[in-house]
This record gives structure tokens, sequence and C-alpha cells, in this order.
């Protein structure tokens, strides 16, 4: 008796192999990705809960450097929270509508006090500024400026 039973080819194993192989490189793939949208969204989430409860930082002093090279604006920032604050985003607007718009500072963790400055050119005495200064922190990597936290004030320039 004769056995007339055959394998299939070498061609079409490797075939059956290759697409087996491209197929699970593909699930892993959609799952990876998948994870990965969960994980950015997770932190978002995370650094807007941060900016809404642990961020709170005080403006004091605020003067401007007159006579010096170059002028600028002055002030304290007093972190009264209980997260790091990485930076600050310090918008000026002075002479009816010129805007500096700068970030600044090396961060403040709690509770500690920096003097932070923004050089505003032509500075002269009897300047009204607009100052509006947002905290910025970094949360796993990305920069969120926590604009719920801004603080803003108003200041002339004293006349010598």
């Amino acid at each position: 008796m004769m056995n007339n039973k055959r394998g299939i080819s070498p061609l079409v194993a490797t075939v059956l192999l290759v697409a087996i192989v491209i197929i699970i490189g593909l699930l892993i793939y959609f799952w990876y990705s998948n994870v990965l949208i969960k994980q950015t969204e997770k932190e978002q989430l995370t650094s807007e809960l941060i900016c809404a409860q642990k961020i709170e930082f005080e403006l004091k002093n605020i003067g401007c450097s007159l006579g010096s090279d170059p002028t600028a604006v002055i002030f304290k920032a007093t972190n009264t929270g209980s997260a790091h604050i990485n930076k600050f985003q310090v918008v000026v607007r002075y002479n009816d509508g010129d805007v500096i718009n700068v970030q600044t500072g090396t961060g403040v963790n709690y509770p500690e006090t920096e003097q932070l400055s923004a050089e505003v050119p032509d500075l002269i005495s009897g300047t009204v500024l607009d100052i509006e200064v947002t905290p910025i922190i970094i949360n796993q990597g990305t920069a969120k400026e926590c604009t719920e936290q801004m603080r803003s004030a108003t200041y002339t320039c004293p006349t010598p």
C-alpha cells in the first residue's frame, strides 16, 4: 500500500508564516497605539488637575528698572501652592499697544519667592504697564500653561 499523503510545499509554508507574523505585528501595533493615546489623555488630565488644584502664586513688589540697560519690569513671584512652578509666561502691554511676550524664571518651589524680570525696551518714567503673569508647569516632559491661574496688575513706572 502506498501512502498518497503529501505535506504542504515549503513555499506555501513560508508565505503562511510571513502572513501570520505580519498579522501579529499589526495587532501589537494597534494595541500599543491605543495604549499611547490613553496615556497621553491621562497625562493631559493630570496636568489640568495640577494647574487647578496645586498651583497658586502671588505677584509682589512690581517695579521698573529704569536707567539700566536693558530696561525691564521686575517683580517677585511667591509660590503659595503645593506644586513646583517651572516657568512663567509674562505679557507686558505698554506705550498704547506695544506688547512684550517672554518666558522667564527658573522655577519657584513651594514656599519660595523668586525675583523675575522681563526686558521692556524704551521704558521711561510714567509708562503705564499692564502685566499678565501665567505659571507654566512641566508634567512628564510636556509643558502646560496654567491660564486659569494667571495674575494681572497695572503698574506705572515712577517719575524721578
